[in-house]
């Protein structure tokens, strides 16, 4: 993972925005109609989305054969939607700006807390980065343990 927060890539945030046009409406019972809904002031085209987080992967095996952060492969970029305020759903993008997912599960509470957090933060965004370590999480999914 490099120690200078990588760039965003031009477009990402027209690519959010179009994808979210495109996916959350038809998604919208699954955080309420009225987050989106026209008679309660909220629309897509209100939607706040959140600075990009670079997102990075780290295999379980790099971890285990003790290298460092250092291996952490630059795998995209994760954005937080919000609509009237209300976190609906989480984006990940490729390094290319293509949309390649839509998450409205369990991370959704955990990216909305952790962007509330740090958006007071005398750092900024500059630094912020997403580490995911997909083994851990399928395991934790699966309930295997080590």
């Amino acid at each position: 993972m490099d120690n200078q927060a990588a760039e965003p890539p031009a477009g990402l945030e027209e690519a959010i925005r179009h994808a979210a046009q495109e996916v959350l409406p038809r998604r919208a019972s699954m955080f309420g109609e009225a987050a989106i809904g026209p008679q309660d002031g909220g629309s897509l085209e209100d939607a706040e989305i959140s600075a990009p987080r670079a997102l990075y992967n780290l295999g379980l095996d790099r971890i285990v054969d003790g290298s460092g952060l250092e291996v952490a492969e630059l795998v995209g970029w994760r954005t937080l939607i919000s609509i009237r305020s209300r976190p609906v759903a989480i984006v990940d993008a490729a390094p290319d700006s293509t949309v390649r997912s839509f998450n409205y599960g369990p991370f959704l509470d955990g990216l909305a807390s952790a962007t509330e957090a740090t958006r007071d933060n005398e750092r900024g965004r500059a630094g912020e980065r997403v580490l995911q370590v997909p083994s851990v999480v399928l395991r934790r999914c699966l309930g295997l343990r080590s």
